[in-house]
Parts: structure tokens; sequence; C-alpha cells
């Protein structure tokens, strides 16, 4: 995955980026429901799980916070936790179909997120052959994560 991330060239993309897209958008829904300022954040899954490293980049990036990353049986990823003052909020998947979303005063919800096999991911990026951004700065920050960690 890194060396993918340092060889990126405009146009390039990866099925490990576009399997995040589910969980992507409910992560950007997420402060829609709950406007908390995270202060931090850990990605739980496989320990070799390229999605997992693109998630981590991805929320660092955004959010500008450190991102934990910590290693679970699967299937996939199968937590991602922003931390905010009032307590966690949490997308917890064990079985890699259905999710738990947890947060603060709230009761926990269910929401579908399945893993999707590769047709599905085909299809999904031949829907948007133009260059990805947010792909390409996600891949940049991993780049810089790793070098910063090293």
């Amino acid at each position: 995955m890194l060396a993918q991330c340092r060889a990126y060239a405009p146009g390039n993309t990866d099925l490990s980026w576009t399997r995040l897209t589910p969980w992507r958008a409910l992560l950007a829904a997420a402060p829609d429901q709950h406007p908390l300022k995270v202060t931090g954040a850990s990605v739980t899954a496989e320990r070799i799980s390229p999605s997992a490293d693109l998630l981590v980049a991805w929320l660092a990036d955004r959010l500008r916070i450190e991102v934990r990353r910590r290693s679970s049986e699967g299937p996939g990823i199968t937590d991602v936790t922003p931390d905010t003052r009032e307590g966690p909020i949490t997308i917890s998947r064990a079985d890699g179909r259905l999710a738990t979303f947890s947060s603060p005063n709230r009761p926990d919800r269910p929401v579908a997120l399945k893993r999707r096999e590769v047709p599905a991911l085909l299809s999904e990026e031949l829907r948007r052959l133009d260059e990805d951004d947010v792909y390409a700065r996600t891949a940049k920050r991993l780049v810089a994560l790793h070098r910063e960690s090293s």
C-alpha cells in the first residue's frame, strides 16, 4: 500500500480505497447528527488491511487529529471510534455485515455496512473515471504518516 501511495499519479485509484466509501459516508455524516469536536480516533481492523491504513490517513487528514491503528481478527475493518469530550462515537462491525452506531447520550442503532465484493467495487470505480482528489490527498497523507512514524 505504501509503495502504491508513494508512486501515486493523477488518475490512480485502489479498490482498498473504494471499499471505504460506505465507512467514509457514515463517518462524514456523524458530525451532522452529533456536532461534537473530535479530539482523536482509532481504527481497528485485521493486521493487514490496506483499507484500514487508508482510513487512518483520511481521518488524520480531514480532522487534523491523531488516529491510532489497532488490530483485530477481522473481517476487514471492525471498529472506528472518533473520540469527543462527551464520549466516543463508535461504529462497530464484528461480522462484516451489520454495524452498530453508538454515540454519547443516544441509543445504539444498527447500520447496514456489508463488505462489498469486487464486482460492486469495480462498478463504483467505473461510474467515476475522473481524478479522485480526496484519494490523492489521502495517499499523500499516508506517506507522510509513515515518514513521521519511522
